[in-house]
């Protein structure tokens, strides 16, 4: 099923072939690539406690299983690897690559600035219903700058003297001194 033109063989089902995998190529362009370290940073930043959590404990916090990122759900490190294609020692050189630690802690950062309002309400709600001294003392130290650390001002009194008078102060220190040490020395004859 082919022809021969000046020495060239011509065959139909190689033009076939070619043009299946030009097909597929662009098919593959129009399909975004997943960015192994972007998928790989998210799911470490991503709390492994709410991996393990059911539809129900989703929707008690607040949130939609559904809106979250199904690579986040992954519960082990083994699935994830499987899931993008290659073994665990390969997800391990991604975890510590350099990029995957900076987008990791940007995304634990923002993600925690998030439910910074849901903390805040409920630390409030605690504070006020159950009256937790712990609870109370961080409200204090989150909002009201307080400290338990007390800051002690010494007050000099001798900041204010010159120097003449600190001279003069400090030869009478020493005149009793002295006179001291000569009533020692005399009640030990």
């Amino acid at each position: 099923m082919g022809f021969s033109r000046a020495g060239w063989k011509y065959d139909s089902t190689m033009a076939n072939k070619k043009q299946e995998q030009t097909q597929t190529k662009e098919k593959a362009q129009n399909v975004p690539k997943l960015d192994i370290n972007e998928i790989v940073s998210d799911w470490l930043a991503f709390p492994a406690l709410l991996r393990r959590f059911s539809d129900d404990e989703f929707t008690k916090l607040g949130l939609d299983k559904t809106e979250i990122d199904p690579f986040m759900l992954i519960k082990t490190r083994e699935e994830l690897s499987k899931a993008l294609g290659f073994d665990r020692r390969q997800l391990y050189r991604y975890e510590r690559s350099e990029e995957v630690q900076k987008k990791k802690k940007e995304k634990q950062e923002s993600w925690g600035r998030s439910k910074t309002p849901n903390i805040i309400a409920g630390l409030y709600k605690a504070a006020i219903i159950e009256g937790d001294a712990a609870r109370v003392k961080l409200w204090f130290q989150l909002f009201e700058g307080w400290s338990s650390i007390e800051k002690i001002k010494i007050i000099d009194e001798n900041d204010e003297k010159t120097d003449e008078e600190l001279n003069k102060e400090e030869e009478r220190l020493n005149e009793r001194i002295a006179a001291i040490r000569k009533k020692a020395k005399h009640s030990k004859e």
